[in-house]
């Protein structure tokens, strides 16, 4: 019988741990979405050199982490779900908030106003309120609950990832870590964003679409270890997921939240 291999360093596996380098051996059951869950709170607490190998990972060589953490090489890298919280409270905690916490009045101007509009037309009847007095207590429930929200555009975009990559041998879990990691750029690279407002308007607006789909082209390539036409394809319509998960779903759990606890 053959023995059993470290997924992380490949030494030869006599128990539950790697005599080696301490990683634990890896099962079915580790690929699973409450594994991926477990991890992250085992991980909030312990965060050392590993963040920053694993911050440089994301910035610099797109889809690595990615790979590494499908083909059970995890010990080098924190948890995704670590990793973006993380550039969650970097980017609520930042003074550049916009798309993700639109004003009261942006948000009756939405995909889901349409049917939305007549119940925060009650809320305000209901309190007496007018739009402007209610726009101060909306801003501070809207901030809140935008901050437990964002989580809910990775399951959009891992669901577009597993739609396309119709491969048996990559859990749905392995698909959560891809969208993860690519979503968790993305919230850092909107940190940056306002640099490009020195540049010409033109330039800025072909710009700034090209490099964010240039490295999830990158991303996809390497964690899928696909070729160019797919990963290209792929990284479109991931995004364009992102983009209508964001507007159909996300803006409209913000705005109902919102209006419930505000």
């Amino acid at each position: 019988m053959t023995t059993p291999a470290c997924r992380n360093c490949e030494a030869p596996l006599t128990g539950p741990y790697c005599a080696a380098c301490g990683q634990k051996a890896l099962h079915d059951q580790d690929r699973r979405v409450i594994t991926l869950l477990l991890g992250f709170f085992t991980e909030l607490t312990s965060l050392d050199g590993r963040f920053w190998r694993s911050l440089l990972a994301l910035v610099i060589r797109p889809g690595v982490m990615s790979r590494a953490w499908i083909d059970g090489r995890r010990l080098q890298y924190i948890s995704p779900l670590t990793l973006f919280l993380i550039a969650n409270a970097v980017y609520f905690l930042a003074p550049s908030l916009s798309d993700f916490d639109l004003t009261l009045v942006d948000q009756t101007h939405q995909v889901h106003s349409r049917w939305t509009r007549p119940l925060l037309d009650a809320l305000l009847a209901a309190r007496g309120e007018t739009l402007a007095q209610f726009t101060g207590a909306y801003a501070i429930a809207s901030g809140n609950v935008g901050k437990l929200l964002l989580i809910v555009h990775v399951p959009f975009m891992a669901l577009a990832l597993a739609l396309l990559r119709r491969d048996r041998t990559i859990w749905f879990a392995e698909h959560v870590i891809v969208a993860l990691h690519l979503f968790t750029f993305v919230l850092l690279f909107m940190q940056v964003q306002p640099l490009f407002g020195v540049l010409p308007d033109a330039v800025a607006i072909a710009l700034l679409p090209t490099l964010l789909i240039g490295y999830a082209v990158m991303s996809l390539r390497r964690a899928y270890r696909a070729g160019w036409g797919w990963s290209t394809l792929a990284a479109v319509l991931t995004l364009a997921m992102l983009f209508a998960a964001h507007l159909c779903v996300y803006r409209t759990l913000q705005f109902l939240i919102a209006l419930a606890i505000a």
